[in-house]
């Protein structure tokens, strides 16, 4: 035995739980670089060279032309890691149904054998005097050769009379569908993430634009105020108020774009792009279209994942329960089996036959019952999660619906106030060349003009995004939109 184990790698790996240890650094990162190539991040090596960058990961269709929602999703669906991994439980799940549904198929062995021995196996006979005729000499018989072979088959097939095995295949089949909903849960999330850094990546974009027109009319404003100042007309403490705001404007600025490229960096990491594409995004100018609450609350408790999920573990449970209630019955089995060996001292060589048996637990431990038991318990349970989740469901779809009503109706709000407080610095600034204004209130007017410029975009972007939070709840593709009512649905 001791042989055996060092050949297996020796006494350390045998006897200790970590085995010979983890791999060594320089294995460590060859493993990582190895999976970077295919992952679009940055192979950052361990002596401090250059950055190098791993290959493109969709990088073309990326930088060819701006993506919009609809080409995101599709990326997204396609190179998301989350997604990735909940397909692989689903197909996992699939397999657990085939494992099941293998035990209602006949299953079918052979083993077969050959035997080399020493010598011919004999038994010494002796026979009375008289038995047999003059001349006869017969008292040994050869039963076994030194050397044959034998070869068995048998084709086993489950009579589920009672029903047992069937429940437990629809039990299977229902986790099945279990799984498959709450993969689709994930891929609602991960699709909500894209839509946040999506519309996200445009808000923080089109901050910037504000930003950069500020900067633009106060570097102006600071223009006109020297002017002034070297006529005479303004005050040096004039031009210090412009230039502190023209230097917050740019920090604000700074910041906005630093936004930017986070969101980017989000971005490319849900839709599986390089993590430093420079992936640009197609602008969205209209508000999102809102169905009715009722109409909402209807899809949600039809279409939700999460509480389909739940529904299906109920069925998943019951179909269990039955299983369980059914094993109390008997289980038949029925089947074929053939024999062949090579020895000839027995005729005939060849053997084939059927069978039928049944097999009987009466569970006199008791451990059918507790198991029944506790899958009872599990049902309530389940009931009780089913409600809880109808309930929050609902709250959160009421939720979500007013959250979008008042982003919508923020950003009507802030298309009025964009117009007049332009219209407000149109004024200012024709007061300030007349002398009635100074530069604090241009300033005033252009910060009031400003902020209502970003309250618009926050207004839109948001819209965008609450509603795509309330189609998650909905439990359909943020890829498609929502229907006004139930009517349109069908």
């Amino acid at each position: 035995m001791l042989a055996s184990v060092s050949a297996c790698g020796g006494l350390r790996a045998f006897t200790r739980p970590e085995g010979e240890g983890a791999p060594s650094a320089a294995a460590r990162r060859q493993e990582i670089a190895a999976i970077a190539r295919f992952s679009g991040v940055t192979v950052a090596p361990a002596d401090g060279a250059p950055l190098t960058a791993a290959p493109a990961v969709a990088i073309e269709q990326a930088a060819a032309a701006p993506l919009d929602l609809a080409a995101a999703l599709a990326l997204a669906d396609n190179g998301n890691r989350r997604i990735a991994e909940a397909r692989a439980l689903v197909r996992a799940a699939a397999a657990e149904v085939g494992v099941v549904r293998s035990t209602l198929l006949p299953a079918t062995t052979a083993t077969a054998r050959y035997d080399w021995l020493s010598a011919n196996q004999e038994v010494q006979v002796h026979i009375p005097a008289g038995l047999l005729p003059p001349g006869t000499s017969l008292s040994q018989f050869e039963i076994q050769p030194a050397d044959f072979g034998i070869v068995n088959s048998q084709l086993a097939l489950p009579l589920d009379l009672s029903g047992e095995l069937r429940a437990t295949l629809r039990a299977a089949q229902a986790g099945y569908r279990g799984t498959t909903a709450r993969a689709w849960a994930t891929t609602l999330e991960q699709e909500l993430a894209v839509v946040r850094a999506y519309y996200g990546l445009l808000e923080a974009e089109h901050l910037v634009g504000v930003s950069d027109q500020t900067t633009a009319s106060y570097t102006e404003q600071l223009r006109q105020a020297r002017l002034r100042y070297d006529k005479g007309r303004a005050t040096r403490n004039e031009i210090l108020i412009v230039e502190v705001a023209l230097a917050e404007t740019e920090q604000l600025r700074l910041r906005r774009r630093q936004a930017i490229a986070d969101s980017r960096r989000r971005l490319n990491e849900l839709l599986g792009l390089d993590i430093a594409a420079a992936t640009r995004v197609a602008d969205e100018r209209m508000p999102p279209e809102l169905p009715a609450l009722a109409t909402a609350l209807a899809l949600a408790q039809a279409h939700n994942p999460m509480l389909t999920g739940l529904l299906e573990d109920r069925t998943r449970l019951a179909e269990t329960e039955t299983s369980i209630e059914r094993s109390r019955l008997p289980r038949f089995q029925g089947g074929a089996q053939m024999q062949w060996n090579s020895a000839d001292l027995i005729e005939p060589q060849l053997l084939g036959g059927a069978f039928l048996g049944l097999s009987w637990d009466l569970d006199t431990n008791l451990n059918r019952e507790s198991r029944l038991a506790e899958v009872r318990a599990q049902i309530d349970r389940s009931r009780l999660a089913v409600e809880g989740e109808l309930r929050a469901l609902e709250a959160q779809v009421r939720s979500a619906h007013e959250a979008v009503v008042e982003r919508l109706a923020a950003h009507r709000t802030a298309e009025i106030a964009v117009d007049q407080a332009a219209e407000n610095l149109r004024i200012r600034a024709r007061q300030l060349d007349a002398g009635r204004a100074d530069s604090e209130d241009v300033l005033i007017a252009e910060s009031l003009l400003s902020n209502q410029r970003a309250v618009l975009a926050t207004a839109l972007y948001g819209s965008h995004i609450r509603r795509g939070d309330l189609q998650r709840l909905i439990g359909l593709s943020l890829g498609q939109g929502l229907p006004r009512s139930i009517e349109g649905k069908q």
